[in-house]
């Protein structure tokens, strides 16, 4: 057996914003990886809070709440106790679904089919939206230290670094990877789950 464990002692970079890196992190280290947290964007509160105060007010006026990411979720539901009982959570992936009904929303609708805004839109719940109030709870943009640590690095250093395999959960961020100059983008299925089984396949073909 390898003394390093299944990911055999690798150095491990992960990209998350900071709060949401930990769990990932430990169960990188129980597998015998050794995880480096480096978050590619920093997440921060809006600055001006009126317009999220507004729609926190107001959900008990709309049918169906959209939390694009777990992000949204911490930002954006507010007092959960709150949470009107007969409001429909939609949550594109695991990850959002299991950051709502921690904070007690479990009226949660998650896709079928992809684990993006497409398979959102293909939601029952979606076909027939007529007279319906949506609201979309997102980010506004935030500062990306990947992209602007890629930039900084000398030649041979940015090189290098983009010729790491770089495992992502969507063809979209694998995309962007590219467009950084990663050369070796790795699409996994989603969320954690999707993650640590990508990480454990490449390394087992070692």
């Amino acid at each position: 057996m390898n003394s390093g464990g299944k990911l055999h002692g690798a150095g491990i970079l992960i990209t998350r914003p900071a709060r949401q890196a930990a769990g990932l992190a430990r169960e990188i280290a129980t597998l015998g990886g050794k995880p480096l947290i480096f978050p590619a964007i920093v997440i921060l509160p809006p600055d001006d809070r009126r317009a999220l105060e507004k729609a926190q007010r107001e959900l008990s006026s709309y049918d169906y709440a959209v939390f694009v990411s777990t992000n949204a979720v911490e930002y954006g539901v507010g007092d959960a106790a709150a949470w009107p009982p007969k409001l429909i959570a939609v949550a594109p992936g695991p990850g959002t679904a299991a950051a709502l009904v921690a904070v007690g929303v479990s009226n949660v609708r998650v896709p079928v089919t992809t684990m993006d805004s497409e398979g959102l839109l293909e939601l029952p719940e979606f076909q027939t939206v007529a007279g319906k109030r949506v609201v979309i709870f997102r980010g506004g943009g935030g500062r990306e230290l990947l992209g602007e640590t890629l930039a900084s690095l000398g030649v041979e250093a940015r090189q290098r670094f983009a010729a790491i395999p770089a495992f992502v959960p969507h063809a979209r961020i694998a995309e962007h990877a590219r467009r950084l100059g990663i050369s070796r983008p790795i699409v996994t299925a989603p969320a954690d789950a999707g993650l640590i089984a990508g990480l454990l396949e490449y390394f087992a073909a070692k």
